[in-house]
Parts: C-alpha cells; structure tokens; sequence
C-alpha cells in the first residue's frame, strides 16, 4: 500500500495499552487499525490538451493532479492509554502514457493556463508524444486511469 507507519514516543513493538476488557494491544496493532482507516481520496487528474481531446505529436501535454486531491489525509485511532495518527502524504504521480512511456512526477503538476505559451513544456510533470497512434488498436494510445 506504500504507507508505513512512524511511530513517536513508545517504540514499536512494547506493548500498548488495554482495552476495555484490559487485554494489552501493542501499538503496532494500533497503528495498523489507523493506517486501515485512511480513506484516500481518488485523484483528480487533468491534462492540455484536455484528456477528452486529441493530443497532438510533438506537442507539449501538461499533466496534474488537482490539489485538493493530492494533500495529507489523517486519521487516529484511540484505545485506553494510547492514541495512534496515521498520516499519508503523497509524494509521486506515475502516468502510463499508453505509447509505452511512463512519467513519474514528484509533486502535483503545474496547471496549464494561457501565461505559458501554447508549446511551452511543462516545468514539472509532461509528456510529448513522438509517434501517432493510427497503428494502435481504435487509432488510439490507451492511457489508464485509477
């Protein structure tokens, strides 16, 4: 899943606190029922050209994700005697271009808006295509999504 648990304060491993039955749950266990509570948000991809449009060959696409789908997500989790915060934090974007290539960005993106010039490059997450796709299957590069 690619989220692991920092723990602060009593080392993983030690015992935790009891519940309610006064049985000790170790705070490993804790932090699992935190991490598995984390509801991740569905990211919200946009691209320019639009994604619902033809992309052009030797064209510069930008790609981001929206930020309010790309921040730390928080949940906690309390028993007696401890309380556990899991935070996930998105660190990297990783687009399959459906020509073969796959771009790997480190934070959002940088929308594109009409400041940039038409075939500026995106500064920090893009792609240019170099090949048409009228040999692919619908004369189209699939590109998956989720």
């Amino acid at each position: 899943m690619g989220i692991l648990p920092r723990f602060e304060g009593e080392k993983p491993g030690k015992k935790g606190s009891g519940d309610a039955k006064g049985q000790q749950i170790p705070v490993a266990e804790v932090a699992q029922q935190a991490v598995e509570r984390l509801e991740l948000p569905e990211p919200v991809i946009r691209t320019s050209p639009d994604e619902d449009f033809v992309q052009v060959v030797h064209v510069p696409t930008w790609m981001w994700v929206e930020k309010s789908s790309w921040g730390p997500v928080t949940e906690t989790v309390k028993v007696p005697g401890v309380q556990v915060t899991a935070t996930a934090r998105p660190r990297l974007a990783v687009w399959s271009m459906g020509d073969g290539a796959t771009v790997s960005c480190t934070g959002p993106g940088t929308p594109y808006s009409a400041k940039y010039r038409s075939d500026a490059e995106s500064p920090d997450c893009g792609h240019t295509y170099r090949r048409a796709s009228l040999a692919e299957p619908g004369k189209t590069f699939t590109v998956p999504c989720g």
